[in-house]
């Protein structure tokens, strides 16, 4: 009984590993088909994507236009991956704002991408793209600049 549940857990891993790596190759035809191998399988195919966003991360959007999601549907992985936030598109882009009204994420049509983070002050504290440049920042307790760093090699310290 042990080796039929490792095989079929195994079996279930090496499937969802398939999925993603169909979902990673950023091709419109394998975005499609993991819809219908999911929905075949009897997957979820929101608790999918959410897990493969998890593991990861961005671009969101191309993956949820030729799936055909629903704003609602987008929204939901989105805020499981973020929190509360709202979503503006607006021509080829779409920007993600957390309920402070930081924005927190962008997404261009061509999938390139940002994230920031913020400090409880609202100081950006943190930010990559999907080039790999990242930057982040320090703050005093007056919300003054005595850090920065970047992935550059660039270092700015005024501690």
């Amino acid at each position: 009984m042990k080796k039929l549940i490792k095989r079929i857990l195994r079996e279930h891993k090496e499937f969802k590993d398939n999925l993603f790596n169909l979902l990673n190759s950023g091709q419109d035809e394998n975005i499609e088909m993991v819809k219908y191998l999911s929905e075949g399988q009897g997957y979820d195919l929101i608790d999918l994507l959410f897990g493969y966003f998890k593991e990861y991360g961005p671009p969101y959007f191309n993956i949820f236009n030729v799936l055909e999601l629903t704003e609602e549907e987008q929204e939901y992985i989105l805020s499981k991956i973020y929190g509360n936030i709202s979503i503006v598109k607006t021509g080829l882009r779409v920007y993600i704002y957390d309920d402070k009204g930081d924005m927190i994420y962008y997404e261009r049509s061509d999938g390139f991408w940002g994230r920031f983070k913020y400090d409880d002050k609202d100081n950006m504290i943190y930010n990559e793209n999907s080039y790999g440049y990242w930057r982040k920042w320090e703050y005093d307790d007056r919300g003054n600049k005595i850090y920065t760093e970047d992935s550059d090699g660039d270092i700015w310290d005024r501690r």
